[in-house]
């Protein structure tokens, strides 16, 4: 069996794995060793997935903790102003049903 059958059929396991429920997280925690481990097999660089090194690591670094707070205060905010606003409505709700 080919290098490429199996990698087909290993991607196929993990989505299926996933679409039952098996996978925890996420499928990227399976797919991206599957990935190194495919191009470790066949002597290719990340480059040729498109993976390159940034211009400058310590930017990117930057960028990316910054986008990770926007995300995080966005989804905290998100859920928090959904679960406060919930319970004055009911309190409210209450009050006039009462």
């Amino acid at each position: 069996m080919s290098l490429r059958v199996l990698e087909i059929l290993a991607f196929f396991a993990v989505v299926v794995a996933d679409a039952f429920g098996f996978v925890p997280l996420t499928q990227t925690v399976l797919l991206l060793p599957l990935v190194w481990v495919s191009l470790h097999f066949r002597h290719e660089p990340w480059s040729t997935i498109g993976f390159s090194r940034p211009p400058s690591m310590a930017q990117s670094i930057a960028v990316g903790t910054l986008a990770g707070i926007a995300l995080e205060a966005f989804a905290v905010s998100v859920t928090t102003l959904g679960l406060v606003g919930s319970l004055v409505s009911s309190r409210t709700t209450l009050k006039l049903a009462a």
